[in-house]
């Protein structure tokens, strides 16, 4: 790994909480507006299925200018062939922030970090129960030379493509 990402998740009543913390050698972000298509620059993302289906799966994703993209995914076939992003969906109470910091005594490094809450309403789910499990996916796109896609589930894929929700590792929501 070139560029470092480390991942926190916890939750509340209330919510489901991530945070990235990033290392980067140039962050790049143009981007500007809601469900701007993030994934082209650097970014974080947040894949979550919250039922035993698979084929249905929320994306979130921020970038370090704090724009969101969020989407309800319809996979039908676990591949991108019949794949549906509904961009028009957003996830209600969303929020986030970002930091943006240069590397102590190195000019050239910035790293920035993404906190994410995200609630459960929002989702349209019920508040989980302790020990219930979701499929989930963590990712980061960094587009310095060369290129990073890094995954906590990885998907295998070449090129790299995250819409692999067979690969989706388990979230246990616990104490």
């Amino acid at each position: 790994i070139l560029q470092p990402t480390t991942l926190q998740i916890c939750w509340s009543d209330t919510h489901l909480y991530v945070a990235f913390a990033c290392d980067d050698k140039k962050i790049q972000a143009t981007y500007t507006q809601r469900d701007d298509p993030l994934y082209d620059e650097d970014v974080v993302e947040v894949f979550l299925c919250c039922s035993d289906d698979l084929t249905r799966y929320f994306e979130l994703e921020i970038s370090p200018k704090n724009v969101i993209f969020d989407a309800k995914v319809f996979n039908p076939n676990l591949d991108r062939t019949n794949m549906i992003v509904e961009t028009e969906w957003d996830c209600a109470g969303l929020s986030s922030a970002i930091k943006i910091a240069k590397n102590a005594g190195n000019t050239e490094n910035e790293n920035w970090s993404a906190e994410i809450a995200i609630p459960f309403a929002g989702l349209e789910v019920e508040t989980p129960q302790k020990n219930t499990k979701w499929r989930a996916n963590f990712y980061r796109i960094d587009y310095s030379h060369p290129p990073e896609f890094s995954a906590w589930s990885p998907t295998l894929e070449k090129p790299a493509d995250y819409h692999v929700p067979n690969q989706f590792g388990w979230l246990l929501f616990g104490d």
